[in-house]
């Protein structure tokens, strides 16, 4: 049992600081242990006096970041990661760690903007329901609005302002 393992590892480095509690390879273990048993935030608290006591401690701010990643926390993962890679720039756990980070924020952001548009089509079409009369007078009404927004967006983004006022004019009548 790998649990088991890891307990009686940390029971070794309990024993080895009870002896020097600013053994900083053992504080750094200890982390490691804890990690590997799943212990994230126990884990956290022992990088933590590790980077107490020397706060460029490449292995501790790795693998602290690397904690924090399995927490949800990649924003602050990823100062970890920075300042590991400010020291050690070869470090490939610490960049492949940050490049992790960065793409849950990628996807966690992709993810916002497409509730927030599934929310926007929503209210929309409920606001069409009401002022359209039902379904049917709903949809058209969404329908218009969509056709009428996008307009909008051609004006703004088209280079050719003629050409853009032209495509709005056909849709400058919709309710």
């Amino acid at each position: 049992d790998s649990n088991h393992n890891f307990d009686k590892a940390i029971s070794y480095y309990d024993q080895i600081l009870k002896i020097d509690p600013n053994y900083i390879d053992a504080l750094n273990n200890k982390a490691v242990s804890l990690y590997n048993s799943g212990k994230f935030k126990e884990a956290i608290i022992f990088y933590d006096k590790a980077l107490s006591i020397d706060p460029n401690f490449v292995t501790s701010l790795t693998g602290k970041g690397t904690t924090l990643n399995d927490l949800g926390r990649y924003e602050e993962a990823i100062l970890y990661f920075d300042k590991a890679l400010k020291i050690t720039p070869s470090d490939s756990l610490a960049e492949q760690n940050k490049q992790f980070s960065l793409q849950k924020i990628s996807k966690i952001q992709q993810e916002i903007v497409k509730n927030e548009q599934q929310s926007q089509n929503t209210l929309l079409i409920v606001i069409g329901l009401i002022i359209g009369g039902g379904f049917v007078g709903g949809m058209i009404w969404y329908a218009k609005y969509k056709i009428k927004s996008n307009s909008v967006t051609i004006l703004h983004n088209s280079d050719s302002k003629t050409n853009a006022i032209s495509k709005s004019e056909n849709t400058s009548n919709i309710p």
